[in-house]
């Protein structure tokens, strides 16, 4: 802690004004010195006779990121705060702090200061309030002209070509309020505690950082060995908290099964013991149940079987006799239709005599005319009565020859034509007459058909089903008689030797038995279930030692692995205690410096 804490005490101040500089930067309004251990960029302002300064001071060890810093030469100045121009709008307080050399200089706390880099770097004025209790502010502007090369020289020529800051770290340890606060409230002691204790954390962090490395660089030497313990310890724990634990529970669950067996075995073999006593019980008494009925069975059973065949008989001609009933039914039916075919037959016949008649009158009058036709006086009258033979007739022309010629060859056509077309006409009344009288026939023939054969045979073949329908009757009849007999016969025996009460007594008696041999049975059944769980339980209780034992073994296989590499990675765990000592030390001293630092800040 106390090594942390030395880390805080500032070697050289950054504000002697009497160091000697080399390389030298200068760009417009900025210049860069470069002195033995601290580089400071920075740039003046003189207004009304007072000098003021604003520097960026950079330890080149790189252990402490870059301070800014403003100074008043006129001393009237108790305090700062530098305002951007352009959004984002931030502010930064400075506060007073007296360096080694006792001179008054105002040191920025640490706030976004990666921001206030950039807009000195990226604008062209830096402008600046100068406070003092009770008096009016009063504006510095600095000019940025020059700035962002002179930055980028002590970036390259101080730090490196590295960062300047730590932005992460400042935003972990400096509170978001400070920029808000008034600078004014704070004293010299105020601002040089809260400066020490913001590099004292800044060197704890590098420390702890420089730690883990160190325990990176460690991790990475014994990788393999720590990555096998690793694997080794996860084994062991699986195999003694997990499997171990689960087989032996295992285990006593498959003894205590094994128990519970064994007593569910020896409680279910007593009530088969006492179940086969009263199955052996109710058969003595079911055999004696069917010694009183014995000497009657033989004869109640005949005169039942005597019953039974009359009942089959009495089925039987039943159902001849549905059978008959169906046939007359089928046969009056096709007879209803057979009549009502000759009915319908006998009507079309009527039509078609009618239809022949008129036939026979075309026929007669197409035949008629066709005989009739004179086919040399009708070639006479067409020559006759044509215009042209008119015409030829009257004087005519040197042409008649000629076109009586035509006139006698149209007389020929026209004739033929009507000689045709009488024939025609001749022909269709003969032949529609013909058909007519064909489909006459077959009509009739279709009645006679019916009125000769089949209405005939299905008369016959009723009236024979009738005489059979009479004979089945008597039959049903004698055998229904047969059966009252039968069973009058059967009832009689009953009564006198009281059959139907020795039976119901002996079905009783034998219904107990089937009862109870059911029950043995089921007991049976259920004692085969448990000896066959125990069996399986037995089996899996030793398969259960097996495995536990094997897991033994590995277990011993695998604390011999761990003891080594335990052995083995001494020398690493003690150096990672030192190491993790060290950073938890580092991350003790920066969460006091920030409880500290709060403190003040309110």
């Amino acid at each position: 802690m106390n090594a942390i804490r030395s880390l805080t005490v500032i070697s050289s101040s950054v504000l002697v004004s009497a160091i000697a500089f080399a390389k030298p930067v200068t760009v417009k309004d900025w210049s860069l010195n470069d002195a033995n251990a601290t580089c400071i960029a920075s740039t003046s302002r003189t207004i009304a006779g007072a000098t003021y300064r604003f520097e960026l001071s950079f330890d080149k060890s790189g252990a402490f990121p870059v301070e800014a810093w403003l100074r008043d030469s006129s001393g009237a100045a108790k305090a700062f705060r530098l305002s951007t121009e352009v959004a984002p709008i931030q502010s930064f307080v400075f506060i007073p702090m007296q360096d080694a050399s006792g001179n008054l200089s105002f040191w920025h706390v640490p706030t976004d200061s990666n921001a206030l880099i950039s807009y000195i770097k990226r604008q062209t004025r830096l402008m600046v309030q100068v406070l003092a209790p009770n008096e009016p502010s009063k504006a510095v502007d600095f000019s940025l002209r020059g700035s962002s090369d002179v930055v980028d020289a002590l970036i390259a020529q101080c730090a490196g070509g590295k960062s300047l800051l730590s932005s992460d770290f400042e935003k972990s340890f400096v509170p978001a309020q400070t920029a808000t606060m008034d600078p004014l409230k704070f004293d010299q002691e105020q601002a040089a505690r809260l400066r020490s204790l913001y590099q004292g954390s800044v060197a704890a962090n590098s420390q702890k950082a420089a730690f883990q490395r160190q325990l990176t660089a460690l991790n990475t030497q014994y990788a393999k060995q720590i990555q096998e313990l690793g694997s080794v310890t996860g084994s062991l724990d699986q195999l003694t908290t997990k499997e171990l634990v689960n087989l032996r529970n295992q285990k006593s669950s498959l003894e205590q099964k094994i128990q519970n067996l064994d007593q569910q075995i020896i409680t279910q073999q007593a009530s088969i013991d006492a179940k086969e006593v009263e199955v052996a019980g109710a058969n003595a008494v079911y055999d004696d149940a069917w010694k009183v009925l014995a000497p009657y069975e033989a004869e109640y059973k005949r005169l039942s079987t005597l019953v039974q065949n009359s009942k089959n008989d009495l089925a039987r001609y039943q159902s001849q006799l549905s059978s008959i009933e169906q046939s007359i039914q089928s046969k009056q039916s096709a007879l209803n239709e057979a009549q009502n075919q000759v009915s319908g037959l006998s009507r079309q016949l009527s039509q078609l005599d009618v239809e022949i008649q008129t036939a026979r009158q075309y026929a007669n009058a197409t035949d008629s005319i066709w005989r009739s036709f004179d086919y040399n006086r009708e070639r006479y009258d067409r020559i006759q009565w044509h215009p042209i033979t008119e015409y030829c007739r009257r004087g005519g022309s040197e042409r008649c020859d000629r076109l009586m010629y035509k006139v006698q060859n149209y007389a020929d056509s026209e004739t033929a034509n009507v000689q045709n077309r009488l024939t025609q006409n001749a022909n269709v009344t003969r032949s529609d007459l013909d058909q007519k009288m064909n489909a006459y026939t077959n009509v009739a023939n279709q009645i006679n058909n019916y009125q000769q054969s089949v209405i005939p045979n299905l008369q016959n073949q009723i009236s024979d089903l009738r005489n059979q329908r009479l004979s089945a009757e008597a039959a049903v009849s004698r055998a229904r008689d047969e059966v009252t007999n039968r069973t009058a016969a059967v009832q009689s025996y009953d009564q006198s030797v009281g059959y139907s009460a020795k039976k119901a007594d002996m079905t009783a008696k034998a219904n107990v038995v089937v009862r109870l041999q059911n029950e043995l049975k089921a007991l049976e059944q259920t004692q085969t279930g448990y000896q066959t769980a125990r069996s399986q339980s037995v089996a899996g209780l030793s398969a259960t030692d097996k495995k536990i034992q094997d897991v033994l073994a590995k277990i011993q296989a695998t604390q011999g692995r761990e003891s080594e590499l335990n052995k083995a990675l001494a020398p690493y765990f003690a150096e990672k205690s030192r190491i993790d000592n060290g950073i938890t030390s580092a991350l003790t001293l920066i969460e006091q410096n920030k409880a500290e630092f709060a403190t003040i800040l309110n």
